[in-house]
């Protein structure tokens, strides 16, 4: 990798950097020491800007293109997003209905699974007792009004990551210096 530029960023399989890079772990940098590279990053991943810069850090992270592609939101050098686990809002599910069926005749299964609702064996209760539930549709079998059904969901995150496969990234901090166009 000896003609390898300074600033350029390569996946690396290895468990430790080559001579002339460095892990993108977002360490601080002494400009002193490392003022070509610096020329080239200055501060958008940290430090002062006097005596300090700081490395990218790509530990779990995936390096996303600058710019804006047609139709894409603006992605600035350094710009740093997204999320592990998400728990998402009423707000954020789009709108749905879900269609029960009940009928208006006395249950005969206490197991709902592949079932229909149906009337409570005693009418007198408010309670649903067993058996509550129907094999199949049957004459007077009406929908339920939306208004009828409860929220489901427990409001827990979920997990929000594509598939993956860990890697290094490292970042020449030695080698050839990049001319500008």
């Amino acid at each position: 990798m000896a003609d390898a530029y300074v600033g350029q960023i390569i996946m690396f399989a290895g468990a430790w950097a080559p001579m002339d890079w460095a892990f993108c772990f977002g360490q601080t940098m002494q400009i002193q020491a490392y003022h070509a590279l610096f020329a080239i990053l200055g501060t958008k991943y940290g430090g002062d800007g006097v005596q300090t810069f700081k490395l990218p850090d790509l530990r779990s992270r995936v390096p996303v293109g600058q710019g804006q592609g047609i139709g894409l939101s603006t992605y600035p050098i350094g710009a740093t997003g997204g999320v592990e686990t998400m728990t998402l809002t009423q707000v954020q599910m789009p709108s749905h209905t879900h269609a029960i069926t009940a009928v208006n005749t006395p249950g005969t299964l206490s197991d709902p699974s592949n079932a229909f609702l149906a009337q409570t064996v005693d009418t007198s209760s408010t309670q649903p007792t067993a058996p509550s539930y129907v094999p199949t549709i049957v004459a007077g079998a009406v929908r339920l009004s939306p208004n009828t059904m409860s929220t489901a969901g427990a409001s827990a995150p979920h997990a929000n990551l594509q598939p993956y496969l860990v890697m290094n990234y490292i970042i020449c901090v030695n080698g050839l210096t990049p001319a500008r166009n």
